[in-house]
């Protein structure tokens, strides 16, 4: 381990982020079964979001300690707190029950373990913000693969820097989303049953303050609606219609590029 780092409560962690930036969050974990993907191309996909030198904390499942001190070394801009993913599935539900899944989804992918980990965006979010010690005033949510989504890798890279530096507004949190959200009372009641796509999922940016509001109201939703569990972006539909002032949809986005520059559009045409 190099001299600059530092190892403390199972955490790595390169240098502090100075004053007033903006942190990228992001996480991985492996479930036992099923992964969308291989694990190698997955931190091939982190790799070009790490190498456009923004400041990025990863919650980096425990089984990669190896693997996260080879970004560590490779990326001063990334930091690395090491988590266990059975431990953070009882932080987010911490109980047994015979949990029932929705009806229309893609039984490979879409197993309870994937929902864990959707659910943990929210809550990674969260525990960043609650430490005092991260001076940042806003944070950013993007998926560790999120990449391979994005055609113009080089552009998304600049795309990501620029929003680095960007004046970005208070009190509010921005996310890019595919369907229109008058289509909400059409689908408020299949939210259990299938994916909707009011929000993209991948990303979403904003005031550090509000993220533990989010999870909170994430989480009442979970539990209310228990057994029954149902994709991030659905729990978050629900929230959005109930906080629309602080929790905004940047309209007609996709799962592509767009998702950061209808994002930079939006912010710029704020200021």
């Amino acid at each position: 381990m190099i001299s600059s780092l530092k190892e403390y409560n199972g955490a790595v962690l390169s240098n502090q982020n100075p004053k007033g930036t903006l942190t990228f969050i992001t996480a991985f974990y492996s479930p036992i079964e099923n992964q969308f993907k291989s694990t190698e191309f997955y931190f091939e996909m982190f790799e070009h979001m790490a190498s456009s030198s923004v400041n990025i904390m990863l919650y980096l499942d425990d089984r990669y300690r190896e693997k996260g001190k080879e970004l560590i070394e490779k990326y001063k801009n990334v930091r690395i707190e090491y988590k266990n993913f059975i431990l953070l599935k009882k932080e987010l539900i911490d109980f047994d029950i015979d949990f029932i899944l929705p009806t229309t989804r893609n039984k490979k992918k879409d197993t309870l373990e994937y929902f864990f980990i959707q659910l943990s965006k929210l809550y990674h979010l969260s525990l960043y913000s609650s430490n005092k010690e991260n001076k940042d005033t806003h944070i950013a949510w993007i998926d560790f693969g999120i990449f391979y989504l994005f055609k113009e890798k080089e552009k998304s890279k600049t795309l990501l820097k620029t929003l680095s530096t960007s004046k970005l507004p208070k009190d509010v949190v921005l996310a890019p989303g595919c369907w229109p959200i008058n289509y909400f009372n059409k689908y408020k009641d299949y939210l259990f049953n299938m994916v909707s796509w009011f929000f993209c999922g991948s990303f979403m940016i904003g005031d550090i303050n509000l993220f533990g509001t989010l999870y909170k109201e994430q989480m009442i939703l979970v539990y209310n609606n228990l057994p029954k569990i149902t994709w991030e972006v659905n729990y978050w539909t629900l929230i959005q219609h109930n906080l629309k002032d602080k929790f905004i949809i940047i309209e007609d986005c996709d799962h592509d590029n767009l998702l950061l520059e209808k994002t930079f559009e939006y912010i710029t045409k704020l200021n």
